[in-house]
């Protein structure tokens, strides 16, 4: 696969083999560095027939140049008569870029083997409302990395030092599953973004809990199911109050 860029250190800049060559021939340094990216094999180019096609050039012109770039160091041709940058991984690979490939690899291969997502992001999320035991029981009687888990299951996001004070007030405050679930499902109704953190939701969920500690306590007091339900029912206004919040603060943070 083709790289979709290339380094080009800034100590070139001191390099008096490289600044003294002829503009031409620099101009021809700086194409050799991206045909080897686009080769993306380790610093070998392409066959010079192909390399004169793509720099619309005459193949006896180009092995000139090639063999003058030689001259300094920054190509060499192997005895098989290919051409290659020298040093290649040298200047172009660094331990962090092989870290963040198996990263990258690591998390397509968890998100390949996740549950299917809404268009805009989430996890498949489904609708719960019902009061049953289930729906009710607190997340506090587990552990913080349960609520972890839970958070980063449903969100599809890892946790990070930010979100570590939201997780905590859910599972102080008795949040549930289900608080989560029609948090995140509010913002897939509306079609709102998805969350890039896990304590955006914060807002969101306390909504949520608070709506079916209302309910739960309208139901105890006797009141009708009608009562219970609607207290469970999701106000867009109340949601927007801490949407645009969240906005607000997501752009405020960016701007300091």
């Amino acid at each position: 696969m083709s790289r979709p860029w290339v380094k080009l250190w800034t100590k070139t800049l001191l390099s008096p083999d490289i600044v003294e060559l002829p503009d031409y021939l620099y101009r021809r340094f700086i194409e050799v560095l991206m045909l080897a990216g686009m080769n993306e094999a380790d610093g070998q180019l392409q066959p010079v027939k192909k390399m004169a096609f793509i720099l619309r050039l005459k193949e006896t012109q180009l092995s000139e140049n090639l063999t003058a770039l030689s001259a300094v160091g920054v190509v060499h041709q192997e005895a098989d008569g290919s051409w290659w940058v020298t040093n290649w991984k040298k200047h172009q690979y660094a331990e962090s870029i092989e870290r963040v490939r198996k990263y990258r690899e690591k998390e397509k291969q968890k998100e390949d083997s996740a549950e299917p997502r809404y268009g805009n992001g989430y996890r498949t999320v489904t609708r719960v409302l019902s009061s049953s035991s289930s729906d009710s029981s607190s997340l506090s009687d587990s552990d913080s990395s349960s609520i972890e888990r839970l958070a980063e299951s449903l969100t599809g996001l890892m946790v990070t030092p930010g979100d570590v004070e939201t997780l905590n007030a859910w599972e102080r405050d008795g949040v549930t599953e289900a608080d989560i679930r029609d948090a995140l499902q509010w913002r897939v109704d509306q079609g709102r973004p998805p969350v890039k953190t896990i304590s955006q939701l914060a807002g969101g969920v306390a909504v949520s809990h608070s709506r079916r500690v209302q309910g739960a306590s309208a139901k105890s007091n006797g009141k009708s199911a009608r009562a219970v339900n609607t207290a469970e029912v999701f106000k867009e206004s109340e949601y927007a109050g801490w949407y645009v919040s969240d906005v607000e603060d997501e752009q405020e943070a960016r701007t300091t």
